[in-house]
């Protein structure tokens, strides 16, 4: 071998080592080599991880739907090219599963090619489901369509000759990416928001976006909220027309700029008399009869009655029962919350109901109040922004001493109902938490305990009232969401707090001005429907126990494993009222209150009772004045569970339905509670 053999064969050794080692590697997960395999590893619904190492062609007939199943697909520099059938279908559409979409090596693409009657559609779409894209181009009449589910785009390049993007349902977030519309045709945009009857919403904190022919970002309908990015317009930067719902727009960061105008904001003839502009100071503001027109290259502009504030529509989420406490029929909790901004869904069609709140939600919420408080707008969060989502939320409650810095580890945590109410004591001045009543003990906080004097406050302020009659608090359990909504609404709207000290008081009167407006619109309800006029005590006893007994069924969990997906919420009648679920003490105390409610004599009865198992057990019933004597009745007793056939279930009694103490078989009554007597 010569000598210059030699220095060749180092030299080039040389150059090896100069090259990064990614250069080398080869990418996390399987490899794809062609359309039929990207089309089983995708609706396998196994989810796994997969790269393609081949460019993919000429893909066709149905979407490659990911139904179930948790992937990441990693272009790696490749390419898929195809044209779907079928109007608007997408090469690859999310309807189920989760798909993360990115490109390690740069160059990647997902192209959805036009076919020969001239059809055709999106790169990517979501139906349902959840798609996360990083990186790659995306490109086809519209680059990627979200019509339900969520979409979340934090990089990767967009082209589209209608829409770069556009959302017709679900939700889709975006803090990043190149948008572009390369279409002119009217209201086509590099981003839009037009969701079917406004159920759906675009949220924009960065990105570019740039139309070449019309409009950066085109609002037609549901709620788009844009705290950053840079948007550029042939014609508008932002365009607004308000023609098929009444939608929500919030601007509260971002570059505008258009070749008209960088915002242009209408109703078809009719000029928006609720607009409201922050800062003042804009650049230049002129209206043209019916179209509001805004020049400058930044701008900030928050639309609705001033104040931030939507219309709740009965039906937006699927799983609010609008018949429960928290509904449209009953305190109006969740509307309220809606209406003022609050809180939003989990998701576009669900509010969350039965699901816990974190403390970084928690803060989201209490730094709104403090902010239009303390300035009358409403936060946003900086686009500019590092670290995790909820990071802006948290600096500004620090800030503004809401929190102190380092009282919190871990913000994606259940919030305690102490840490909840720690928070939102501190979001207002104390002088927005005046005492309306006197609350000198709780039965499981002392003001000298953590947050003792927080809890304390809100009670005597009518924020809290207890989740029994003495008006325990349980500081230590987790908060549904819609339990934390009830405080934000007392925190929020003084109005809707109680001077109560509880919903339950040793006042042998009855008095409704002791309970919550839905407790007595429920029971207003079931009153109505099983008492008729002209009942006697004895047969208005008869109606409420058998619609009880008919209507509600004993807390199984509890009853065979000792606990329940309720908490201790299942001793209280309210869960009765809320979920039909409950324990003897639920019951005892619902059958009281529907008994006093309607002018009959009744109590309590607390001792221990037959568990069926040759032992006792605590338990509680009823005893009721009528015909000049005391009878009792155990509707918890005459609603038993029971196997048949292997199926656990409910079964209709009356076996202690107005009887004497001396029939009360299995029953020992240790004493009586003068709970709720009838006026």
């Amino acid at each position: 071998m010569t000598k210059r053999t030699i220095a060749l064969i180092l030299a080039l050794a040389m150059i090896i080592m100069l090259i990064p080692i990614s250069t080398f590697a080869a990418p996390a997960g399987i490899a794809v080599t062609n359309a039929a395999g990207l089309r089983r590893v995708l609706t396998s619904a196994t989810g796994g991880n997969y790269y393609l190492a081949a460019d993919i062609k000429g893909l066709t007939g149905s979407s490659v739907k990911v139904a179930a199943g948790t992937y990441t697909l990693d272009l790696n520099g490749h390419k898929i090219t195809g044209h779907i059938d079928g109007g608007q279908s997408p090469v690859i559409l999310v309807c189920g599963g989760k798909l993360t979409i990115k490109d390690s090596v740069g160059g990647g693409a997902i192209t959805h090619t036009e076919g020969a009657d001239g059809s055709y559609a999106d790169a990517v779409g979501t139906d349902s489901g959840t798609l996360t894209i990083t990186g790659g181009s995306y490109s086809g009449a519209y680059g990627t369509w979200c019509d339900g589910g969520i979409t979340n785009i934090s990089g990767g390049t967009f082209t589209g000759d209608y829409f770069g993007a556009i959302v017709h349902g679900g939700t889709m977030n975006v803090s990043g990416g190149t948008f572009i519309c390369t279409g002119s045709g009217e209201e086509t945009a590099a981003i839009a928001c037009a969701p079917y009857e406004g159920k759906g919403s675009l949220t924009i904190s960065g990105g570019s976006f740039t139309s070449k022919g019309s409009d950066a970002v085109c609002h037609l309908s549901g709620n788009l909220t844009i705290s950053g990015g840079t948007f550029s317009g042939a014609n508008y930067g932002l365009y607004c027309s308000q023609r098929y719902t009444s939608p929500y727009l919030a601007v509260s960061g971002g570059t505008f700029s258009g070749g008209k105008a960088a915002l242009a904001i209408f109703e078809e003839g009719v000029l928006l008399g609720d607009k409201v502009f922050s800062p003042a100071e804009l650049d230049k503001e002129s209206v043209n009869g019916e179209e509001l027109f805004v020049s400058g290259t930044s701008v900030k502009v928050i639309m609705g009655d001033g104040t931030g504030k939507r219309s709740y529509r009965v039906g937006q989420f699927k799983d609010v029962d609008e018949s429960k406490w928290y509904g449209v029929n009953g305190a109006k909790t969740i509307a309220g919350v809606w209406d003022n901004r609050l809180m939003d869904g989990v998701a576009s069609d669900r509010f969350g109901v039965g699901t816990y709140l974190t403390i970084a939600q928690a803060l989201v919420v209490a730094d709104k109040i403090h902010c239009e408080y303390e300035t009358g707008t409403v936060i946003a969060a900086s686009a500019n922004h590092s670290g995790k989502w909820y990071q802006f939320f948290v600096d500004y409650a620090i800030e503004h001493g809401i929190i102190k810095a380092g009282e919190f580890t871990d913000y994606d945590a259940y919030a305690t109902r102490a840490e909840m109410v720690h928070i939102f004591a501190h979001c207002l001045p104390d002088s927005e938490f005046e005492a309306l009543t006197v609350v000198e003990a709780l039965p499981d906080v002392k003001e000298s305990d953590k947050y003792g004097e927080e809890i304390f406050l809100f009670y005597r302020a009518g924020i809290l009232s207890g989740s029994d009659k003495q008006g325990t608090f349980h500081p230590a359990s987790k908060i549904l969401r819609e339990e934390a909504a009830a405080i934000f609404l007392h925190v929020y709207d003084k109005t809707t707090r109680s001077a109560a000290r509880s919903w339950f008081a040793s006042d042998p009167e009855f008095n409704w001005s002791r309970f919550p407006t839905y407790t007595k619109d429920c029971c207003d309800e079931i009153l109505s429907a099983v008492i008729k006029g002209g009942m006697t005590d004895r047969e208005k006893v008869i109606a409420i126990h058998d619609y009880m007994v008919n209507s509600y069924h004993y807390d199984y969990d509890m009853a065979f494993t000792g606990k329940s997906p309720y908490g201790d919420r299942t001793f209280d009648y309210t869960n009765l009222l809320n979920y039909g679920v409950g324990v003897c003490e639920a019951y005892m105390e619902l059958f009281s209150l529907l008994c006093a409610a309607c002018g009959v004599n009744c109590e309590m009865v607390v001792g221990p009772a037959d568990n069926g198992r040759g032992g006792t057990e605590a338990h509680g019933w009823n005893r009721v004045w009528i015909d000049g004597g005391w009878l009792y009745v155990d509707t918890t007793f005459d609603d038993p569970i029971y196997y048949c056939n292997g199926v656990l279930t409910d079964h209709y009694s009356d076996q202690f339905l107005l009887k004497e103490e001396k029939d009360m078989t299995g029953h020992y009554m240790e004493c009586t509670g003068k709970w709720l007597t009838a006026v």
